[in-house]
């Protein structure tokens, strides 16, 4: 598409521009990698939390792919077969990759809004514990950790929890 316009013209040989949809590319380009810079550096900043989510969510898939290749189940045709998936075992993958977008995002706000400081603690903890959890799970029924230990271990978090939820009850009725 050719313009009459000279200005547009000695513009766009200045900028070494063949035409308008190329203008457009390169502003989508620079636009996207203002963007992929900014998380570059985000994730380069706070690379420790990245990176106790990456272990955690590695080491639990892990762990559940290893009982997925010990455990077996009957096929159809009457044949025992691992239970092992692939759909299941890229559930670690869509974990790591929807942990990390949420780690990001809150990151994001805590440097947009310093006074959000505790979001990161706030939403990396609970991310930590149930995947703490679901190790101790899995380890447990590999017979890495000791059964009795882990139910041990689940009996103090369900006492602990049951506790806090009376208090907290018994507070509201107080009130």
């Amino acid at each position: 598409m050719k313009y009459k316009n000279i200005t547009y013209e000695y513009m766009a040989s200045i900028l070494h521009l063949r035409n308008i949809y190329e203008a457009i590319a390169n502003f989508i380009f620079i636009i996207l990698g203002g963007i992929l810079s900014h998380f570059n550096l985000l994730f380069f900043d706070n690379i420790d939390v990245f990176k106790a989510i990456f272990i955690v969510v590695f080491v639990d898939n892990l762990l559940g792919q290893i009982i997925g290749f010990k455990t077996k189940v009957k096929s159809p045709n009457g044949k025992l077969v691992s239970a092992w998936e692939t759909r299941k075992a890229l559930k670690g993958v869509w974990y790591l990759v929807g942990y990390s977008v949420i780690v990001a995002t809150v990151l994001t706000i805590q440097k947009a809004f310093p006074d959000a400081s505790f979001l990161t603690g706030a939403v990396v903890l609970p991310i930590m514990l149930f995947q703490l959890i679901s190790i101790l799970k899995n380890a447990s029924l590999l017979n890495i950790l000791p059964q009795g230990l882990f139910l041990k271990i689940m009996e103090n978090i369900d006492n602990y929890k049951d506790q806090k939820i009376a208090e907290l009850t018994q507070e509201e009725n107080e009130i």
